[in-house]
């Protein structure tokens, strides 16, 4: 398909696949401990690190990454002084970390710039560093998991059970903080800070009233989190929407359709016991233990044929997904930006970041080059992102023109569609983007 022809949006599934998998599985876990919202003030509290991080220059996600840790091991002895309330650690470690990011966000105005992929997510953007990252801890996740699942199984459910059985719980506790703070802070760059607990949060909630065990549980939330990320990577493709907010509404959509599914499914055993039954009342208790029986085998025929469905819809609507991406819209850009000339293949492709730019590189280049718009008229520059499409247009442009200043999404826009490939291709694309950066005076 024509969408994975690019490298930038091979490294966007894989990238997707590894933090869905460890993502709902790690939510299952922390729904049944009641902690849901964890997922959502660790993202949140992490915001304090990626603002240090931009504020000191140093790499914004490392710090983001070390702070969420950070925040997970507080929340936890927060919590331990809490215990009738535990609830309560999750608002103040949030507002601790929400309150510095806006104090480091206001020491200097240069720093909001680049918070909007924070915020909302650039999973098309994804450059090699990160995708390291996101793999490293997927890895150490799926060891944890794994290696651990008797005792996490143990704790999930009773805790005090389990230190009466001489689980080591504190530690086990404060190591699956740890693992919680890690997979969030490599889940942003998926859906975002703001939507960073939808893909922990909705697939789990689905596979738990579906399953009919604990494994079935993290195998369905597993599967339900890979299918809306795949499906909202490749409908963001298709339709140029922003690939954060599609996978979170795909999401948000498969969890309304299992329950509604589910709902039905028990509905429709339930009409066929009664029907069944014809109307009359048991004669016996062994009869109505028949019923009963009866009720209860067609209630799980029901629920097991609504499996069979939902599994059957996720897959459908990920391969229908991929082939609209393939079908759809082919070679034009028109969601991307507005063409200024001819489509000569032998004139020089530019792509200019916002409209000055774009005018300026017009009247440069004259007849010599197709100059292309990435942000639309009457958007802030500050607040866009690039959607797939637009991705695909500056990993074909010959040069890119923009101001530096402005469009915090630029350099990383530009290395994650320039990398992969040769190296020469590299080097040549990354020349290209700073000549047409000099060429503007930004």
């Amino acid at each position: 398909m024509e969408m994975l022809h690019y490298d930038f949006m091979q490294r966007a599934f894989l990238a997707g696949a590894l933090i869905a998998l460890v993502a709902s599985a790690l939510g299952v876990y922390l729904m049944l401990r009641r902690q849901a919202l964890m997922a959502d003030m660790l993202s949140h509290v992490s915001l304090a690190g990626i603002a240090a991080g931009a504020y000191l220059h140093w790499n914004p996600t490392l710090t983001g990454f070390a702070i969420a840790i950070v925040g997970a091991v507080a929340v936890e002895y927060v919590r331990r002084s809490y215990k009738t309330y535990s609830e309560i650690s999750v608002a103040i470690i949030m507002v601790g970390g929400l309150s510095s990011a806006v104090i480091i966000m206001n020491l200097n105005q240069s720093v909001n710039k680049s918070f909007s992929s924070y915020l909302f997510g650039s999973v098309v953007a994804v450059n090699r560093t990160e995708l390291i990252l996101m793999l490293a801890v997927s890895v150490l996740a799926a060891l944890f998991f794994i290696l651990m699942r008797r005792p996490l199984y143990q704790m999930t459910f009773d805790e005090d059970t389990a230190k009466t059985s001489g689980l080591p719980v504190n530690w086990l506790s404060l190591a699956f903080s740890v693992v919680t703070g890690m997979i969030v802070a490599a889940a942003m760059p998926i859906v975002g800070v703001l939507l960073v607990s939808s893909l922990v949060v909705l697939p789990a909630a689905l596979a738990i009233r579906l399953a009919s065990s604990f494994a079935m549980a993290i195998g369905l939330s597993m599967a339900f989190g890979l299918g809306g990320v795949w499906s909202g990577l490749a409908a963001s493709y298709a339709f140029s929407t922003p690939p954060g907010a599609t996978i979170a509404l795909i999401l948000l959509a498969i969890l309304l359709v299992g329950i509604g599914l589910k709902k039905g499914a028990l509905r429709a055993a339930k009409r066929k016991n009664r029907l069944g039954q014809t109307g009359a009342a048991p004669d016996s208790p062994y009869e109505a233990a028949r019923f009963s029986s009866t009720a209860r085998v067609a209630e799980k025929g029901g629920v097991a044929r609504m499996r069979a469905i939902l599994a059957k819809a996720a897959l459908s609507s990920l391969a229908v997904s991929m082939l609209l991406a393939g079908c759809g819209n082919g070679g034009s850009n028109d969601d991307a930006g507005t063409v200024a000339n001819g489509d000569s293949p032998r004139k020089l492709q530019v792509a200019a970041s916002f409209y000055p730019m774009y005018e300026f590189a017009r009247q440069v280049a004259g007849d010599l080059a197709d100059v292309t718009l990435m942000v639309p008229g009457g958007v802030e520059p500050h607040d866009w992102e690039p959607t797939p499409k637009n991705m695909a247009l500056l990993s074909k442009a010959d040069v890119f023109v923009y101001n530096g200043i402005v469009e915090g999404w630029a350099e990383q826009a530009i290395s994650s569609a320039g990398s992969g490939g040769s190296r020469r291709r590299r080097s040549f694309f990354r020349a290209r983007a700073r000549d047409g950066r000099r060429r503007t005076g930004g």
